[in-house]
């Protein structure tokens, strides 16, 4: 796992949080927060395995 990839779920359960405390649902927004983390997680590895393979190939 990369470095930035890692960062994704717990930047998504933050901003869950954040958005669920605004709507006075904590909770669901960090279930909502998490969620998304774990859904984009591999999208960002995708993004970074590429970006390192054209990177070597220059």
């Amino acid at each position: 796992m990369d470095y930035r990839q890692a960062y994704v779920i717990p930047g998504g359960m933050f901003v869950g949080l954040g958005i669920g405390m605004f709507f006075d649902q904590a909770g669901a927004g960090v279930i909502l927060g998490l969620g998304l983390g774990f859904l984009l997680s591999p999208i960002v590895g995708l993004f970074e395995r590429r970006m390192n393979r054209d990177q070597q190939n220059k």
